[in-house]
């Protein structure tokens, strides 16, 4: 925020090792602030946010599962800002006046997208507060005051869908609706979707729960063998 320094992000090329480091526009010297270190290989982000005391969020996968964590300007760890057998998608916005990080996540299943907010004090990290509510995906685009927000809303059963939200939830206008009425192109066809199915496996040694999507026949004929096609991702 100061326009002193310049930081960056270094990856080993076999991607155990990642670095953030700053650079001093007036002494040309560097710091190394952070250093990421795993036996197997470290996913990259873009979930780095500086805030105006040079303080900085900074997203790790260090206790097993993605979330965010607040160092002071040295690298310096202040707090952890969430916690769970979870993971955070990503770093949404950053509301100092109010104390407030939002961002996008998987608290409550994997197989959905929120919204979430947690206080920028730390203050109980694995207790998040929950702001989208309909069931399904919801990407988020915030306003640069950092009070509201659009939601582009999908889920199995509805085509994606804009709207205008307050930072609280507060629906407050549709930029696409989307709704399936007699005018839209999918209407004629509605009844005749598969909604799909839903699973889990446990693995060999019951320690993954793998999920899986399963599309069946529409006319599913009891007794009936079927051929199957698998797509793993991987």
């Amino acid at each position: 925020p100061n326009s002193e320094k310049l930081s960056y992000q270094w990856q080993s090329r076999d991607q155990k090792n990642l670095k953030l480091t700053v650079y001093d526009l007036n002494s040309h010297k560097q710091k190394n602030l952070i250093s990421e270190v795993s036996p197997v290989w470290i996913n990259l982000n873009k979930d780095l946010y500086f805030l105006n005391d040079s303080s900085f969020i900074w997203a790790s996968e260090r206790d097993g599962y993605k979330h965010l964590y607040h160092f002071d300007p040295h690298g310096e760890l202040i707090t952890q800002l969430t916690k769970g057998d979870w993971v955070v998608d990503t770093l949404q916005s950053v509301d100092e006046e109010n104390g407030w990080v939002y961002f996008t996540g998987r608290a409550d299943t994997p197989l959905e997208r929120h919204l979430y907010k947690v206080p920028l004090t730390g203050k109980s990290p694995d207790h998040v507060a929950h702001i989208t509510t309909r069931n399904g995906v919801h990407n988020i685009t915030f306003s640069h005051n950092k009070q509201n927000y659009l939601d582009d809303f999908s889920n199995i059963t509805t085509p994606h869908q804009v709207s205008l939200h307050r930072s609280n939830g507060q629906h407050l206008a549709w930029l696409a609706e989307n709704k399936i009425d007699q005018q839209h192109p999918l209407f004629n066809y509605y009844d005749d979707l598969v909604q799909p199915e839903f699973g889990s496996l446990k693995s060999d040694d019951e320690q993954a729960v793998l999920y899986y999507k399963l599309f069946t026949p529409k006319q599913l004929m009891p007794g009936k063998k079927y051929p199957v096609i698998v797509h793993v991702y991987g």
